[in-house]
């Protein structure tokens, strides 16, 4: 990577902000006056600036259309894509869990209460609604479908779901 790119891409990654200076100079391997430096020329429109966006537009569209991927079979994302059938909607309906179920909603910190215990569940579905199945001394959590969490009420242990195993008739379809 030469050194104008390596600007361009330090500058990119100081504007998302997701990391501290200090941090993204060490990563970048230069010093913190020199990333300053960068993002003032950057800031003041000098040599980086008009750069960075040409630069983005020229990698995403390599990296879409040009460069195939091996995850891909060897096949760019482009060649892939397929837009979806169904239309956007901003405001989906909530989901429905089947009559009857046990359907308990997460607290703000990502907890439930079962069986007299605070149970962490997860603060992805902090707010949301869960459905709660009891299976002799364990407790399954669904969010929509997929099961998140087992509480086994005698060992008094919770524990995530690890993997997903697929059901014999689906395929995975590459």
């Amino acid at each position: 990577m030469d050194v104008q790119e390596q600007r361009v891409r330090f500058v990119v990654a100081a504007s998302r902000g997701e990391k501290t200076m200090a941090a993204l100079c060490q990563e970048f391997g230069i010093s913190r006056p020199v990333g300053y430096e960068w993002l003032s020329r950057y800031r003041q429109g000098g040599v980086a600036a008009p750069d960075a966006q040409a630069w983005l537009d020229e990698f995403r569209w390599e990296h879409n259309h040009v460069r195939p991927h091996e995850a891909l079979a060897m096949r760019t994302p482009a060649m892939r894509w397929r837009p979806s059938p169904r239309r956007y909607q901003p405001n989906p309906p909530r989901w429905e869990y089947p009559q009857g179920a046990k359907v308990l909603k997460v607290d703000s910190q990502g907890k439930l209460t079962l069986a007299g215990a605070n149970w962490k569940i997860s603060r992805a579905v902090a707010g949301e609604w869960v459905q709660v199945v009891r299976i002799e001394s364990r407790l399954q959590v669904y969010y929509c479908t997929t099961l998140s969490r087992e509480i086994d009420l005698t060992l008094q242990r919770s524990t995530m779901v690890e993997r997903w195993i697929p059901l014999p008739n689906e395929e995975l379809k590459v």
